[in-house]
């Protein structure tokens, strides 16, 4: 039986260890450095199933997508339509997970229960997230229209809430910034992106409202939602509207007067149906990615060894008819893109303008700019090292200077080399020399002191 895989989480500090979250209330740990590959029967056609090295049981009901790995030990956290959140801590069977194995060996797998159970969501858990170097803190979203912000060392209760946080709508999506680990980010089914202040928002207690910045842009669900890695104030979403946006919010701040209309809105409910591709974008939009032109953005990451780069995957099931093809099918799997925005797009306006005045004359007339090129130096043989080429004018002077040393040297050599030097010099002004300077590079310009 094969089960359709939602979402795969690489456990940061084990790379090669991934978890996987079905259609099933298991979730499954793989070792890809000691899986075996698999093979397809030539009779029956068919790929062997592959065993996972291990299952994180707990779940009560399916737990279709939300999964977070931490960054600060092999811990793993997953919600469900249980409401619940659970926690394990791989580390219970790193021997196991983490041991040598043959490949050709039959292999089993390790069942682990879950450490901790979280309650306080009353309706299905969309997505979770740990706080960036924390293994204790913790941030989920839901149904219930709800941001709960959790503490595991201080109990199985969240430590604050936000209340209608998008006002009535589904909260899809959340994440927690690693360079700002005091600002969150939340997309809702209503196409709205929201940034919180978690030093805002009352401890042991809810709110409603009150979040720093309110984007709407998309004209569909939000799926997922993702800070830069390296860049502050930088972050990106994708949605059921096809593109992956990336927001900037220094330009936010910087234009706060003319997007507050604007950004105070409650939802997308008004841009529904209209293609926001071909809209105008508000001055926070850095860029939008429209490659997923078949199917909904479902996940992307930035790639934390490559600046802006950006892999992002769609839903292509359900895609457009005009995108479907002459066959009118609609089951077009998913798309995977790997793409990078262009560095004119957020490096300093200063730089850009340095950069684009380079080729200034391809820009204006689309011609490229012809540049003077040395021509090779000479490779002394003597010495073994390049010289600059020598001018008509200078070879002319050199051929002079030969001339009178052959004079000079059919006369006896009773003067030592520093005289020898200084009658080579005074036979740069002899008139052989000028004579054939001139032929070489023209008439010689008129000397003032000489013609009067």
């Amino acid at each position: 039986m094969f089960i359709k895989v939602n979402k795969i989480r690489e456990v940061p500090e084990h790379p090669e260890v991934v978890v996987t979250h079905t259609d099933a209330p298991e979730l499954y740990v793989w070792n890809t450095a000691t899986q075996p590959n698999c093979t397809k029967n030539k009779e029956t056609k068919r790929w062997t199933q592959s065993t996972a090295d291990a299952k994180l049981t707990g779940h009560e009901k399916d737990a279709l997508f939300p999964l977070a790995t931490c960054n600060a030990a092999p811990l793993v956290a997953s919600g469900g339509t249980d409401k619940l959140l659970l926690l394990w801590d791989l580390r219970d069977l790193q021997d196991t997970l983490l041991a040598k194995k043959d490949k050709d060996a039959q292999s089993s797998t390790t069942d682990l229960s879950a450490r901790q159970k979280l309650k306080g969501h009353k309706k299905t858990v969309e997505d979770l997230v740990f706080q960036p170097r924390s293994t204790t803190n913790l941030a989920s979203v839901g149904d219930d229209a709800q941001v709960l912000l959790w503490d595991t060392s201080s109990g199985n209760s969240p430590i604050a809430a936000i209340d209608k946080a998008h006002g009535n709508c589904d909260v899809h999506t959340v994440d927690w910034s690693a360079l700002q680990d005091h600002l969150l980010a939340t997309g809702a089914a209503d196409g709205s992106l929201k940034v919180w202040d978690k030093r805002k928002l009352p401890l042991n207690g809810s709110t409603a409202g009150g979040s720093l910045h309110t984007f709407v842009y998309h004209t569909d669900a939000i799926m997922r939602v993702e800070w830069h890695p390296t860049e502050k104030g930088i972050l990106a979403s994708g949605g059921e509207d096809h593109l992956v946006v990336v927001w900037s919010l220094g330009r936010a701040t910087a234009g706060a007067v003319a997007a507050g209309p604007r950004s105070s809105s409650k939802g997308g409910s008004s841009n529904k149906g209209s293609d926001s591709s071909s809209r105008e974008a508000p001055p926070e939009v850095l860029f939008k990615h429209v490659g997923h032109r078949a199917g909904k953005v479902v996940d992307f990451q930035w790639c934390p060894c490559s600046a802006w780069t950006v892999m992002s995957v769609s839903d292509d099931t359900a895609a457009d008819p005009d995108m479907a093809g002459s066959s009118g099918r609609k089951d077009g799997g998913g798309t995977l893109q790997i793409w990078r925005m262009s560095d004119l797009l957020y490096l300093p306006e200063e730089q850009v303008v340095a950069e684009l005045e380079q080729s200034r004359e391809w820009i204006i007339t689309g011609r490229e700019q012809q540049k003077f090129k040395k021509p090779p130096r000479a490779l002394d043989d003597k010495t073994g090292v390049r010289e600059e080429p020598a001018s008509a004018g200078a070879k002319a002077v050199v051929t002079a200077l030969d001339a009178t040393a052959a004079q000079g040297n059919k006369q006896p050599q009773q003067q030592d080399n520093r005289q020898d030097r200084k009658r080579s010099s005074e036979a740069v002004d002899a008139p052989e020399a000028d004579k054939a300077v001139a032929a070489a590079d023209g008439p010689m310009p008129m000397d003032v002191e000489k013609s009067s």
